[in-house]
């Protein structure tokens, strides 16, 4: 994730993330193929997300 820079994901344009006004809606991690690893499930926090 070191496209992700700023402490702001709507803000700062990261790369895979796609908000809704201010809040975080989509998170799409597919273009990244070499990621690995678990997804926490502390994700589902995000009370916006939409997908």
């Amino acid at each position: 994730m070191s496209r992700w820079t700023g402490a702001d994901p709507c803000s700062s344009n990261w790369v895979g993330i796609i908000c809704d006004g201010s809040r975080v809606a989509d998170v799409d991690l597919s273009y990244n193929p070499d990621l690995t690893g678990l997804i926490p499930s502390s994700l589902g926090n995000f009370a916006g997300l939409l997908k």
